[in-house]
């Protein structure tokens, strides 16, 4: 792998390098903090609250890459599997500078070695979102958030980007971190789904 697709994968891996450090000591009343970023106990997604399943910061040897987490059913804690058929969030707080093309060239990487073949229809939405795509500075944040009537919103900042409709292309993308078979990182996702 280049250096660039190194680069690349610390927006989205926690490759064997990684380390994971889930909620702790340092929660305040109605939120939860991992190294000192701080996410809400329930979030209101399309006039459901939703709870917080879990959070985690990554690192790359010594470097801090981004804090994480997941707001779904509880029942997801159980199953420790994403369904396109409840509202549900990924938040993603960068510790580092990322360029925008390096979302869409990671994405793409382990969306690849998770899928034999991903439906065309799927691959030219993944296209389009991976447009929509800003580059981010510490302490930006992205959101996917999806809400079955409306479908897969990308958020920088609290600024929609782009929303994609159907559970086909939520299932996919939501799979980069929560794939119950081949996540990019199985210590992430079970962190995500607050059971690890």
């Amino acid at each position: 792998m280049t250096a660039k697709g190194i680069v690349a994968l610390l927006a989205f891996t926690s490759i064997p390098w990684f380390v994971v450090e889930r909620a702790g000591a340092s929660e305040s009343v109605g939120q939860r903090c991992v190294h000192r970023i701080c996410f809400v106990e329930h979030k209101l997604i399309g006039g459901e609250t939703v709870p917080l399943l879990g959070s985690s910061r990554f690192r790359y040897l010594v470097f801090d890459v981004y804090t994480a987490a997941l707001y779904g059913p509880q029942e997801w804690k159980q199953s420790r599997t994403f369904r396109p058929d409840s509202a549900s969030e990924l938040v993603i707080e960068y510790h580092r500078s990322i360029s925008a093309s390096q979302f869409g060239e990671a994405a793409d990487e382990v969306l690849t070695e998770q899928h034999d073949a991903i439906p065309d229809s799927v691959r030219a939405d993944i296209s389009r979102f991976h447009r929509a795509y800003r580059s981010v500075r510490e302490g930006d944040r992205y959101r996917l958030q999806y809400r079955p009537e409306v479908g897969t919103t990308l958020f920088l900042n609290n600024e929609a980007l782009i929303t994609i409709a159907g559970p086909e292309f939520a299932a996919h993308y939501f799979g980069v971190w929560l794939d119950p078979r081949r996540p990019l990182d199985s210590t992430l996702r079970d962190a995500l789904f607050g059971s690890a």
